[in-house]
């Protein structure tokens, strides 16, 4: 007889949501299966504080303690005005500020546009960026062109259980790289699939077992090199409050990640990376992350 829990990955489906929404933006295409293997899989110590002010600006600062490293930090604050339009301003332990105005419906529904700068106070402005961002049911377009001259496009088209996207590269009239996608979402499963620049092949499968249980398959191959990979994951909700995540790759470097809400407000992640193929080296990392929201 199968493991209990074995069981519950073969014979326990639960459909995702059919409700109608737009399509994903093409970077999202395939997000789910990332997220399992690439979330809550922290490296060295990490602090994350949020909070609301009464006049509604939002604070979020954030740390982060890598061995060898040194502390890398930000602060951030955002306030989202009652127009819909917000502003967001970052500063880092770079020493850099980074500025963001963003306006939702103008001049189209759906349509959003934002402009980003990064200045120092040592150099000046170091650059700027206008975004956009356009959806609807079927379809989803963003954009985003530099002050360097350099400028990407992307777009997704759905069509009933499918979801068709490209996107460009370009730097100044020369076109600098290209990427082809789709993805199937049906009940319990989604599957994804993309190429870069004809050369490099990436594919994602994410099936939901159950209410409790996700799964995650990352596979990649490169047509020059003839290398491949292949990473599978694993996300189980324990209870309401603790979930557990186990991933490994073609390399058998094994993950494990352990997530805890203490109390409203407050959760608390642990997580180890483990090369299998080296157990006596120095290869391992632990992480831990704690967030704190008021």
């Amino acid at each position: 007889a199968q493991p209990q829990f074995f069981d519950t990955i073969a014979y326990r489906p639960t459909t995702l949501s059919q409700t109608a929404m737009a399509p994903p933006k093409f970077a999202d295409i395939g997000k789910a299966a990332r997220d399992i293997l690439g979330d809550d899989f922290p490296i060295g110590k990490k602090l994350t504080l949020k909070t609301k002010a009464n006049n509604g600006v939002d604070f979020k600062v954030e740390g982060t303690n890598v061995q060898g490293k040194g502390v890398n930090a930000f602060i951030e604050t955002k306030f989202n005005h009652s127009s819909g339009v917000s502003v967001k301003e970052k500063w880092t332990t770079g020493n850099v500020v980074s500025t963001e105005f963003k306006v939702p419906n103008k001049p189209l529904k759906g349509l959003t546009l934002s402009l980003n700068s990064d200045c120092s106070p040592q150099a000046g402005l170091i650059g700027l960026a206008v975004k956009g961002d356009f959806k609807n049911d079927q379809a989803a377009v963003d954009f985003k062109a530099t002050s360097a001259g350099a400028a990407t496009v992307s777009g997704t088209f759905a069509f009933k259980d499918w979801v068709f996207g490209a996107s460009g590269s370009f730097k100044g009239a020369s076109l600098g790289g290209t990427a082809l996608a789709v993805g199937y979402s049906k009940d319990d499963l989604q599957v994804a699939t993309s190429v870069v620049n004809g050369e490099n092949v990436k594919g994602s499968v994410f099936r939901k077992a159950n209410n409790d249980v996700d799964v995650g398959i990352l596979f990649s191959w490169n047509r020059s090199s003839n290398e491949s990979g292949i990473a599978v994951g694993c996300k189980a909700k324990l209870d309401d409050t603790t979930t557990v995540k186990a991933k490994i790759d073609k390399n058998l470097v094994l993950g494990l990640s352990y997530t805890q809400s203490l109390r409203k407000g407050v959760t608390f992640c642990l997580s180890a990376t483990t090369n299998t193929n080296r157990l006596a080296s120095d290869d391992h990392k632990l992480g831990a992350h704690l967030t704190l929201s008021a």
